[in-house]
C-alpha cells in the first residue's frame, strides 16, 4: 500500500469521525486496537494501519453470527466502533487506490445489514458508510429500513435518527431526480406527525423539509405552530427556533403578499419577547427578515432596542 499523506488522512477521518458520531449520544471509548490503526494511518503507515483495521474488524463480535439473542446483544457503542472501522479503512484503500481492497470490505458490510439487533442510530451509520462509497441503492435501502421499523413501532428516542434518515432520503432522491420517491418520502414525514411526539426542534425540521422539497403548504401549519408558541419555558430555551419557524412564515406571507399576516405574527412574536428581550444574534437575523419583507422602518427600531 502506498504511504498515505498524514494531512490527507486526517482530516478524511475527522469527517467521518464528526459525520458519524453527529447527534449520537454514545459514550464511546476507542479501543486500543483502533486507536493504533488511526494512529498508524495518520503517520502515513498505510500498511500498517489497514492490517489493524482488518483484525480489529475480523475479530469484532458482531462479526461472528448474524443471529444474535437479545441478551447477546452488544452495547450500540461497540457497534459504533466497528462502523468507525469500517468508514475508516475503506477510506483509507481509497485514498491509496485500492479499490480491489475497498469492494471487499465494502460487501462485508452486507453482514451487519443483515443483522437485526443493530439500533436505528447505527442503522443510519451504516446507511452513511455505504453511500460516502458509493453504494447509493444498499444505503438508500438500510435508511428506508430506519424510517419502516420507526412507523411501525414509534418510539421517542428516534425521532431524531428518523428525520436524519428521512433528510437523507429526500435529499438523494432528489438529487438522482426521482421525484415520485421523494413524495413518498414527504407523504410518509406528513403521516408521522399524527404518530410521533416531535418536539419543537424536530418540528421545525420536518417544516424546513417540506419548504426545502417543495411543499410550503405541508410547512406552513407547523411553523405557524411553533410561531405561536406561548409557554415561557420554550421561549427562553427554544428562542432562536421560534425565530427561525417566523422568520421562514415571513417569506412565505410575503411570497403571497399577505401584508396583514406578516404585521399580525410580527405583533405577537414581539409581545411575547417584549418582557423577555432576544439574544442580539436573533433580534438581528429578525431584522434581516423584516426589512426583506418590507418592514424597514420596524426592523431598525428593534434593532435600536437592542443596543
Amino acid at each position: 500500500m502506498h504511504q498515505l499523506s498524514r494531512s490527507g488522512f486526517r482530516l478524511a477521518v475527522l469527517a467521518l469521525f464528526f459525520t458519524l458520531s453527529a447527534a449520537t449520544a454514545l459514550a464511546n471509548t476507542v479501543p486500543a486496537k483502533l486507536a493504533a490503526a488511526r494512529l498508524a494511518a495518520e503517520q502515513g503507515h498505510g500498511g500498517e494501519a489497514s492490517s489493524l483495521y482488518e483484525e480489529y474488524i475480523g475479530a469484532h463480535p458482531m462479526m461472528q453470527s448474524v443471529f444474535v439473542s437479545k441478551d447477546e446483544r452488544l452495547p450500540p457503542s461497540q457497534v459504533h466502533n466497528l462502523l468507525l472501522a469500517f468508514a475508516e479503512l475503506t477510506e483509507l484503500y481509497r485514498l491509496s487506490g485500492d479499490e480491489q481492497a475497498r469492494s471487499r470490505y465494502l460487501d462485508r458490510l452486507d453482514w451487519l445489514k443483515r443483522n437485526r439487533t443493530i439500533g436505528a442510530i447505527n442503522l443510519y451509520h451504516l446507511g452513511r458508510v455505504y453511500m460516502d462509497n458509493g453504494r447509493v441503492d444498499q444505503g438508500l435501502d438500510v435508511l428506508a429500513k430506519i424510517t419502516g421499523d420507526q412507523e411501525r413501532f414509534p418510539r421517542e428516542e428516534h425521532n431524531k435518527v428518523y428525520l436524519r434518515a428521512c433528510a437523507k432520503l429526500l435529499k438523494t432522491q432528489s438529487q438522482q431526480g426521482r421525484p415520485d420517491e421523494v413524495e413518498k418520502v414527504l407523504a410518509r414525514m406528513r403521516r408521522s406527525l399524527g404518530l410521533f411526539n416531535y418536539d419543537l426542534r424536530d418540528r421545525y425540521k420536518v417544516a424546513r423539509l417540506f419548504l426545502e422539497h417543495g411543499s410550503p403548504k405541508n410547512a406552513e401549519p407547523i411553523l405557524a405552530d411553533i410561531a405561536a408558541e406561548s409557554d415561557p419555558a420554550v421561549l427562553r430555551v427554544d428562542e432562536f427556533t421560534i425565530v427561525q419557524a417566523s422568520i421562514k412564515l415571513l417569506g412565505l406571507y410575503a411570497g403571497r403578499n399577505d401584508s396583514r399576516a406578516i404585521d399580525r405574527l410580527l405583533e405577537k412574536l414581539l409581545d411575547k419577547y417584549a418582557d423577555r428581550p432576544m439574544t442580539s444574534r436573533n433580534r438581528y437575523l429578525l431584522a434581516l427578515a423584516m426589512d426583506r419583507v418590507g418592514r424597514a422602518a420596524a426592523a431598525k427600531n428593534l434593532l435600536r432596542e437592542s443596543r
